[in-house]
């Protein structure tokens, strides 16, 4: 009797442990598109004062750009962090969910096709309005910004380089 009663409060506290991965995901998540956000207004900020001081102040402008470089690759450091930790709770919750759902008897799984934790050979797609979607995956596109920008910061202090190291006057028209 003591192990049925151990067994019924295991099955009670399942929808309450995949409510905690869920809020820990969604934190994970929101913790990345929140940075994601800081970062591209330091990058915003750091091209508008590059572009001031580029035609007067040379040695302001390279500071800024490899300031930029600095951040492009913090950046790209914290996103990559920060997606290992979404995707870890990411998978803890499938793990809970297909467990509650095999001891509790639900009809419904909310990760039925879903890639995530398991290896699957074909990607599921979503049939809509007549018309077939292939997911597509957001995070490769927001890791390549932080690459784009890094690059970006590169070139414009190696522009900055070059023009002062061959003594050229540097005005802000010899870049564009």
């Amino acid at each position: 009797m003591k192990n049925n009663s151990k067994n019924e409060m295991m099955k009670s506290h399942l929808m309450s442990y995949l409510d905690i991965a869920t809020k820990f995901r969604n934190h994970e998540f929101n913790i990345q598109m929140l940075r994601n956000v800081v970062f591209t207004g330091v990058q915003t900020v750091l091209l508008a004062c590059y572009a001031a001081t580029i035609g007067k102040h040379t040695e302001s402008s390279l500071a800024i750009a490899c300031f930029g470089i600095l951040m492009s690759s913090i950046w790209f450091f914290y996103y990559r962090s920060s997606l290992y930790w979404g995707r870890y709770w990411e998978f803890r919750c499938r793990q809970v969910n297909d467990k509650a759902v095999k001891e509790l008897g639900l009809g419904i799984n909310i990760f039925k096709g879903h890639p995530v934790g398991k290896k699957q050979n074909k990607i599921p797609s979503i049939m809509h309005g007549g018309r077939i979607y292939k997911p597509r995956d957001v995070h490769g596109v927001l890791l390549s910004v932080p690459i784009f920008s890094g690059f970006l910061w590169i070139i414009l202090a190696a522009v900055i380089v070059y023009l002062f190291l061959n003594g050229e006057p540097i005005h802000l028209g010899v870049i564009i």
